[in-house]
């Protein structure tokens, strides 16, 4: 964050350390209140467990639905964990793949909570921006006030790699259909991707961000005033 110059951010739980969040209340708890989370929860979780998590600044669960990825397909799941979130003022991201995305836009469209569709439906920018589960994501955005875009991973969704030329066309798009209700990551630590020559620089990301946003005013509200109407970090 210091190397990047991020004041604030928000956690999410990683993957490989499955539904213990201990490393995620850490990182927050360290943090001097400039972090918050998202945690990994499942429906054996009880309100007393989800209590415990909201203390530690937990403000949103996520669901990886790639089954290859270890992710889960069980709609009933997410939606027992949704029932008990609800009231407590939480967020739903949802991580999966685009065929996902199409399948379950109406099931993503009747969600009682803010929902965040990650990494821009995980497409590829090879596709274009007329591929369905592109048009599928910003027919959510435009439609349905809870649905969410992040503005991120452009590193695997890219064709061309650095300096990621074919990206700023599909945060146009998104910018179109819903500027107050994007946001936008790092993605770092970049899990998953161990090969010399998959890791990406991170600075490179950072320094996309005046092309994926041009305007000064939106880009403030994409990277400091979204985030903060889903994360409350207070004063």
């Amino acid at each position: 964050m210091e190397h990047l110059g991020i004041d604030r951010g928000v956690v999410i739980q990683p993957m490989a350390h499955g539904h213990d969040n201990s490393v995620t209340l850490d990182a927050i708890a360290r943090s001097d209140g400039r972090l918050m989370g998202v945690a990994k929860v499942d429906d054996t979780f009880t309100d007393t467990d989800l209590d415990t998590l909201h203390a530690g600044g937990i403000r949103g669960v996520r669901f990886n639905m790639i089954a290859e990825r270890g992710g889960t397909g069980n709609l009933g799941l997410i939606d027992t964990v949704v029932d008990r979130m609800k009231d407590r003022g939480w967020s739903l991201t949802i991580h999966a793949k685009p065929d996902g995305l199409v399948q379950n836009a109406g099931w993503l469209a009747a969600m009682p909570v803010p929902t965040i569709i990650d990494h821009y439906g995980r497409i590829s920018f090879a596709d274009g921006t007329e591929q369905p589960a592109f048009e599928t994501l910003l027919n959510l955005l435009r439609d349905h006030e809870h649905i969410w875009g992040k503005i991120s991973c452009i590193e695997r969704c890219s064709a061309l790699g650095p300096p990621y030329a074919e990206a700023p066309e599909f945060a146009y798009a998104m910018l179109e259909a819903a500027p107050e209700r994007l946001l936008w990551g790092t993605d770092w630590p970049h899990s998953q991707r161990y090969t010399i020559g998959e890791q990406c620089d991170t600075g490179e990301l950072v320094d996309m961000i005046p092309e994926l946003l041009p305007d000064p005013d939106i880009r403030k509200m994409i990277l400091v005033e979204n985030p903060l109407s889903l994360f409350d970090f207070g004063e």
